[in-house]
């Protein structure tokens, strides 16, 4: 898939939301959203990729929007082993109520002169169980999707306050501010239940 096209299908999720819920990813249908936030000028999305083969590919675009226009300034890929689309678990199975899955971060001045600092965008991925209904990011409030999974996505020194609403539970999450590995590099986090990810 060419970049423009890419970055097509992240400004569409951006527009309209997670309009399709495919439970499954297949040779028929091998592409689907998984989660997206828009933090004024900044954006995340994450889509889920089958490729022929029947290899299962997780990609990331973080974007800015620069004169009224969104722009991709980086992102990360990883092969998985499930296409991330099958119901979310309760809380007793997911390990909690919400579990961060994996941090990252972009730089959007890696071409700055010396002494200026290095900027970067941060995102983290979440899942939450089917007892959550709404995750609030900073003052964002997000649908959480039949799948349970969410992106964060910031550009300040600290992570947003995270915040799982559910009918009868609310707890809020501690989200790390950096990943521990180099900014283009995604930190994995595992959830208790699930298996070890290799990103």
């Amino acid at each position: 898939m060419e970049a423009s096209d890419q970055v097509a299908q992240s400004v569409a999720l951006i527009e309209v939301g997670l309009a399709a819920d495919p439970p499954w990813l297949s040779r028929r249908r091998r592409h689907a959203a998984l989660a997206v936030n828009v933090d004024g000028d900044l954006a995340c999305t994450v889509f889920m990729h089958r490729y022929n083969s029947g290899a299962l590919e997780q990609r990331i675009h973080v974007l800015t929007r620069r004169d009224g226009t969104w722009v991709s300034v980086g992102g990360h890929r990883s092969n998985v082993d499930d296409d991330r689309l099958s119901d979310r678990p309760s809380a007793a199975t997911l390990g909690g109520l919400i579990c961060v899955v994996a941090t990252g971060a972009v730089q959007t001045n890696a071409d700055r002169a010396f002494p200026w600092p290095a900027r970067y965008i941060h995102y983290a991925l979440l899942r939450a169980a089917r007892e959550i209904n709404t995750v609030t990011v900073a003052h964002r409030r997000i649908p959480v999707p039949r799948h349970g999974h969410v992106v964060a996505v910031w550009n300040t020194r600290h992570a947003p306050r995270v915040v799982a609403h559910g009918d009868h539970h609310s707890t809020k999450i501690a989200v790390p501010s950096r990943p521990e590995r180099p900014p283009h590099r995604t930190q994995r986090w595992r959830c208790p239940d699930q298996p070890r990810w290799w990103w």
